[in-house]
């Protein structure tokens, strides 16, 4: 049987899965299945049904032939993505996606990410910095005023 390995990295919170692989004439087969809703496949062929089988960001077809970074043709079979990130909602808001847009939502939503944690570790250090130093800078004020 011939196997097209369509690898896509979804991050969820912290966690990071490589979802997907579609078998000719099979139902795609998810990795991490129990994080989804029990009528998957049937979401995932409406969503893919709503877009006609185009991608909805890009607008090409599903089973077109595409040329890879490496100059090697291969076959393009679309994705219901997330758009929310969240594989165990019952019901999600799904986009049917190439794997070059799928990837590229996803790696824009892990960017977002990384850039919210740095801003909250920015905000606990200035916290650190000034808020906790000047109350007990305070407190020296006091103990010294007091003596």
């Amino acid at each position: 049987m011939v196997c097209y390995l369509q690898w896509l990295l979804v991050s969820s919170e912290r966690f990071y899965f490589l979802i997907g692989c579609w078998h000719a004439q099979k139902e795609m087969s998810v990795k991490y299945r129990q994080l989804y809703p029990e009528n998957w496949e049937e979401l995932a062929k409406e969503c893919k049904d709503r877009a006609g089988w185009r991608c909805q960001f890009c607008g090409v077809a599903h089973g077109d032939i595409a040329i890879s970074r490496r100059g090697e043709p291969y076959t393009i079979y679309l994705a219901a993505a997330h758009l929310d990130h969240d594989p165990w909602n019952p019901r999600p808001r799904l986009a049917a996606l190439c794997p070059s847009c799928h990837g590229r939502y996803d790696w824009q939503d892990l960017e977002r990410k990384r850039w919210l944690e740095l801003e909250i570790l920015r905000h606990q250090l200035w916290v650190q910095a000034y808020v906790y130093s000047e109350a007990e800078w305070s407190v020296q004020l006091e103990r010294q005023g007091g003596a």
